[in-house]
This record gives C-alpha cells, structure tokens and sequence, in this order.
C-alpha cells in the first residue's frame, strides 16, 4: 500500500547519527544535512554526543511514532542505540532498524547482506518507501549481558586482539595488521619457547583464561580458556565468517569456547575464518541460549566492539529479535 500524498510529506523514519563514527569525523557530521535532504521532509536526523542525549531523542521519536529508525555508525553504535531502544520501547516491539552503514566495524550490516554507502541506502529506502509501504526485512536474535544488548560477545583472546587495534584510540587497517603482527609473534614465542608461567603472564593477546564456564546448564569439560566467541551473525571481522551457525535457530545463539594452544588455532585459522567446524576436544562450538561464566577475578569482554568489565561472574542469553531493513 503506497503512501498517500500528504503521509509523504511526514518523518516516517528517526536517524541517529553518531558524530565520532569513521565516516561522520572526516565529513564534520555532514551526514545530518545530507540525509534531511534525501529525505525531503520524510527523515527527523539528529546527531548525539552521549547516551543521555541518545535517551531522550529517541522517547522523542517514539512519541512522535515513527516506523523505522536508522542508524549512522558501526557495531558499537547499532549496539548502544538498539539497547536503548529495547529499554525505551519495552513491552512493546522496537521499529525496524535501517543501518547505514557508517562505521569502521560494520559486522551487523555486512552479515545482513546490506551494501552501498549510507547515502546510496537511505535513497534506496526512501524510494522502497514511496512505492511499496513495507520494506523487505529480515530479523536477528540479539544476546542480551546485565542490561545491554549485542550481536557480538566474546573475551580472552578476542577481547585482547581488539585491545591492541585499539590501543592508542585509533581504529583501521594499519592498527589491525600490527595486532596480527603481535598475535604471530606471541605464538611463535609459544612453540619456541613452551612458555612458562612467568611467560604467559607476560602474553597480552594470546594469553589464557582460568574459568568455570557452562553452556545451557552443562559444565564445559576443561577450564584453560583461550577465547569465548558467540554471535548472532555471522561476520566477525576482517572477513571472517567465524560464527558459521549464528542464525540456524531461532532463540539461540552460536557460541565457541576453546582452550586450543594458540598454535593450534593458528594452524586452523583458515578453517576459523571460513566457518568450518573444528573437531578438537578443546573447542566448544554450538548453538546454545545461555552461556554461564565463572571467573577468580575481573576481565574484560565485548560487546559489538565495545569493552566492558566483568566483575568475574557473567551471564548471556538470548535477547529480544530486531527486524532489520534490507535495500
């Protein structure tokens, strides 16, 4: 059912626009101007600077009941302003989500087929809009950790890696190759030099985990973790499509716990990064709707690219599923 002549001239779509995000710091932020006038009255665009002013802009948009809502930034972006939306909107059902694609991760956007730049999409939707009502949609589970919301989890080995891409508050290529870079190094340290204790304490990428952990209630049989991985997309990235089985059931999430040596994961990085299953004991690979973590002490995890703190005692489960718009 098409819009009628005066509903096209109405914001049907709420855009938030994060001003720190790859594409809006090296344009100043002139996506806000850019996407108003693509939307030609149809677009309300804000641009925030921190999580209260992204609560009270989106209670705006919810009063003023608008259908969709697009997101201009990465994986970090899309997973602060979906937990907020959950939060704001709870009991009811969130809008449809359109992503533009605007960050330096885009891991969400690329697992769910999503192409173009953000201006070549929110066109593409505006003219899906015009014409047909309802854009083509498909859904994802998220996970859900204390009060917040992802599409990606994981700590040890993977928490490290992005420690070290983003270590001196730069993102991109360059600082990507040289985490690759420390990661050969440390396990090429590991098979010369059979570390030691002392040794491991010095690792900052590939060092090792002392934890309980459970998958839906059952016990994981060894306790020296490397990494913790789980998702609901597939895309990792860099390329990898790691979480393989990440949509296989609704209501679950694809999860890998493994306590390989890095050399090990290392000589099987093209099967990881390919999403191929590993047949070891000490890789842990299903899907699964609750994951228990028992630790002696803090550690840091992600969540969609951003780092939190555990204070050693982790729970994450299935979330609640977002509808996200394809162009």
């Amino acid at each position: 059912m098409p819009f009628s002549p005066y509903e096209r001239k109405k914001p049907v779509i709420g855009v938030i626009v994060n001003p720190y995000s790859r594409r809006n710091l090296k344009t100043k932020c002139a996506a806000v101007e850019q996407f108003a006038s693509i939307g030609n009255g149809k677009a309300d665009v804000r641009a925030t600077s921190s999580l209260e002013e992204l609560d009270r802009i989106l209670m705006e948009f919810k009063e003023k009941n608008y259908l969709y809502i697009g997101i201009s930034g990465g994986d970090g972006t899309i997973h602060n302003v979906i937990t907020r939306l959950i939060h704001i909107y709870r009991p009811d059902p969130i809008p449809a989500i359109l992503l533009l694609n605007d960050g330096t991760m885009n891991n969400i956007a690329i697992s769910i087929g999503l192409k173009g730049d953000s201006t070549q999409i929110l066109s593409s939707f505006f003219s899906m809009v015009d014409n047909t009502f309802t854009p083509r949609m498909v859904t994802r589970d998220t996970m859900k950790v204390g009060d917040r919301y992802c599409f990606l989890f994981g700590f040890g080995m993977v928490s490290n890696f992005l420690n070290e891409c983003y270590s001196d508050g730069k993102k991109g290529f360059r600082k990507n190759i040289m985490a690759i870079g420390k990661t050969v190094s440390e396990t090429i340290g590991d098979v010369l030099n059979n570390l030691t204790l002392k040794k491991e304490s010095e690792l900052s990428v590939m060092k090792s985990m002392n934890l309980s952990v459970k998958v839906d209630s059952q016990q994981v049989g060894f306790r020296n973790v490397l990494f913790v991985l789980a998702g609901t997309v597939e895309q990792v990235g860099m390329g990898f499509k790691t979480l393989y089985r990440a949509n296989d059931m609704p209501g679950k999430f694809h999860c890998l716990i493994n306590g390989m040596r890095p050399i090990d994961i290392v000589t099987q990085l093209s099967r990881f990064a390919a999403g191929v299953r590993i047949e070891n004991s000490l890789n842990i690979d299903e899907t699964i709707s609750l994951l228990e973590v028992e630790a002696d002490s803090p550690f840091e995890f992600t969540m969609d690219g951003d780092m939190y703190v555990s204070d050693g005692s982790l729970e994450v489960e299935n979330g609640i599923p977002v509808r996200f718009i394809l162009v």
